[in-house]
């Protein structure tokens, strides 16, 4: 009977005894006095509220290594050190506990989780190029643009809410309780609202706007197929 030969076995067996091995790693970082964050890059971000400031990254060792936090005025960065395109070796996650969040800019496919209660003070989002947003929030204003496919779904209440979404953006806030809305929606865009005010609405190219409550339509203008209704 003709043996098998061990040296393939013996080469992989090598090569796995000698190939760098990466762990996910914990760090903590040390920044305090900011009000508002910008991620990118695919990250994951989770947002929650507490007394005190408190930055946590989890991930690659060598994906922590590239990656840059810095603190531009009130806002919190995060980007990549590197200057061609970043190739992540697995998932990177950022925690972050803060005693309040006024804003919020997510891009470049960053999923995010918020749980925040801001109060009277009014919260601004950017979320682009198929970022996600989910969560709680409680809030004054509720300033929002979304673009390139972006999703966000929030639950709570606010104060007035103002809605700039393009390029196949959702934004649901079904359950989420306002007062005033003015959106401006294109390139089949959709937008639902939970509302007891005026609705002052701009829709083109698809785009649907649905609202829940005992809205009062105002100002509004409809194009290529575009349309306002009630919700069910």
């Amino acid at each position: 009977m003709k043996q098998l030969s061990m040296k393939p076995f013996l080469l992989l067996l090598c090569f796995a005894l000698t190939a760098p091995v990466a762990f996910a790693e914990t760090r903590d970082l040390h920044f305090t006095g900011f009000t508002g964050v910008s991620v990118g890059w695919g990250i994951e971000v989770d947002i929650t509220q507490g007394p005190d400031h408190r930055v946590q990254v989890i991930g690659d060792s060598r994906d922590l290594d590239e990656l840059k936090v810095e603190k531009e005025g009130d806002v919190l960065v995060f980007s990549h050190e590197s200057r061609r395109g970043w190739r992540r070796h697995d998932k990177l996650r950022v925690n972050i506990v803060m005693p309040t969040l006024k804003s919020l800019d997510l891009s470049g496919g960053v999923e995010g989780q918020l749980s925040m209660d801001a109060g009277s003070e009014t919260f601004s989002g950017e979320l682009s190029g198929g970022s996600e947003l989910n969560g709680q929030l409680r809030c004054g204003d509720l300033k929002l643009s979304l673009s390139g496919g972006a999703e966000l779904h929030l639950a709570g209440q606010g104060g007035n809410v103002y809605i700039d979404g393009s390029g196949g953006a959702e934004c649901d806030l079904k359950e989420f309780k306002v007062a005033d809305v003015t959106s401006e929606l294109s390139g089949g865009s959709t937008a639902t609202v939970n509302m007891n005010g005026v609705l002052n609405a701009n829709q083109s190219g698809g785009s649907q706007i649905i609202y829940f409550g005992s809205a009062t339509v105002g100002r509004s203008s409809s194009s290529g197929g575009s349309g306002i209704r009630k919700g069910n």
